[in-house]
């Protein structure tokens, strides 16, 4: 799924009492909590027992420019080329 969990997440906090826990591997996380991932690109959340993510959209400074540099810590590049 592609939904933007923010909004929910930040009214009700990770909840330990809901039996609706999230594995990652051998991790155990908790409905309503943060679950690493290794694409940067990626925010995932433990929701009702399954890992929901979204994903970054990137977007370009202008229609003209390309990116130019990137980083594997941050999704977007974080340097463009633009024409103008």
């Amino acid at each position: 799924s592609h939904t933007n969990f923010a909004c929910f997440l930040a009214s009700t906090g990770p909840d330990s009492t809901s039996g609706m826990e999230c594995y990652s591997g051998s991790v155990q996380f908790y409905n309503g909590e943060f679950v690493p991932s290794s694409n940067p690109c990626e925010d995932c959340y433990c929701i009702n027992g399954t890992v929901s993510c979204s994903v970054t959209e990137c977007q370009a400074p202008g229609s003209d420019c390309i990116p130019t540099e990137f980083s594997d810590k941050v999704c977007c590049p974080t340097k463009y080329e633009c024409s103008e």
